[in-house]
């Protein structure tokens, strides 16, 4: 019991003492899903898409919509921001694998030239807020050339910001109610070890 009480109380703490806050670039993702056949085609007159040089619709979307394996934009142009994270990867031949993710987890591989990786400045991690990159290309739910994965080939990537070091904050009031905790389970130690210290006198005699 006694043990059990202090584990809780050290995993109270710990919880209090994680990040509550980050410095982090935050992504638009005010775009609506496109989720059927029949909506791709309805947002294909939208004001908020643009064309390419080959007078090609691009979808503006969201790694979401992406990510969830969206069959009604296999194969379309579409546009979305993202932040590179983990590393670059070398895909042999000119060209990179850049993992990029939105605010919510969601993420997608994304091919790339070597040029167009260059924009890639920091990478993503606890200590780093990575590039935000905008981002246009094909988007494949399976794609022939990479043995069927999920992935958007890049034709076009900009620098949206370049990220840097990220700055963690500790919430005060968190911290305050962990250490409150402690002394509660602390507390309750300390009555449970005192009960059965006299528990066992009273056995004796």
């Amino acid at each position: 019991m006694a043990v059990l009480l202090v584990i809780l109380c050290a995993l109270g703490l710990a919880s209090c003492l994680l990040p509550a806050s980050a410095h982090a670039i935050t992504i638009d993702t005010s775009d609506d899903d496109i989720g059927t056949l029949a909506d791709r085609f309805s947002t294909l007159d939208d004001l908020s898409n643009s064309k390419n040089s080959d007078d090609e619709v691009v979808v503006n979307t969201r790694i979401a919509v992406l990510a969830s394996v969206n069959r009604a934009l296999d194969k379309t142009e579409v546009r979305f921001t993202g932040e590179a994270v983990g590393e670059v990867i070398d895909a042999g031949a000119g060209y990179k694998w850049v993992n990029v993710c939105d605010n919510g987890g969601n993420s997608i591989g994304v091919y790339m030239t070597d040029e167009q990786a260059e924009h890639v400045v920091n990478c993503g991690d606890y200590k780093t807020t990575g590039t935000v990159l905008d981002i246009t290309g094909a988007y494949y739910i399976s794609c022939d050339a990479h043995q069927g994965a999920l992935d958007v080939h890049a034709s076009q990537v900009s620098l949206v910001d370049a990220g840097g070091a990220t700055t963690h904050e500790v919430d005060l009031g968190r911290l305050v109610a962990g250490v409150v905790l402690c002394a509660v389970a602390l507390a309750l130690v300390a009555v449970f070890v005192v009960l059965r210290a006299r528990s066992g006198r009273r056995g004796k005699s």
